[in-house]
């Protein structure tokens, strides 16, 4: 990476080996690159619907496991209309629920 940077590929697992010259009177020098995945924390439910908390992408039971990293909020929310249309014609709008209080 620091000498050539053709060999990073970003977060994909690659060993690569190759030569790096400092300059015209050092002798190549053999370097190992390594870019590492991110790991990200993922979930499976149990048989209690309890999180159980792992690295894996997939769970114990063959299922894939869910993220437990929220989703990005973007304040450039293109489809606020459609969700509010969606909620007000299902009865999901907090004015449409009953109260807790009554």
């Amino acid at each position: 990476c620091l000498y050539n940077p053709n060999t990073c590929l970003g977060v994909a697992a690659i060993f690569k080996i190759g030569e790096a010259y400092l300059g015209e009177s050092a002798p190549p020098i053999k370097h190992v690159v390594l870019s590492v995945k991110k790991m990200y924390l993922m979930y499976y439910l149990d048989k209690e619907g309890k999180r159980i908390y792992t690295l894996k992408k997939i769970g114990p039971d063959g299922t894939p496991t869910l993220s437990a990293h929220p989703a990005r909020f973007s304040p450039d929310d293109k489809f606020s209309k459609e969700r509010w249309i969606l909620k007000r014609r299902f009865g999901l709008l907090p004015t449409q629920k009953e109260s807790l209080h009554a």
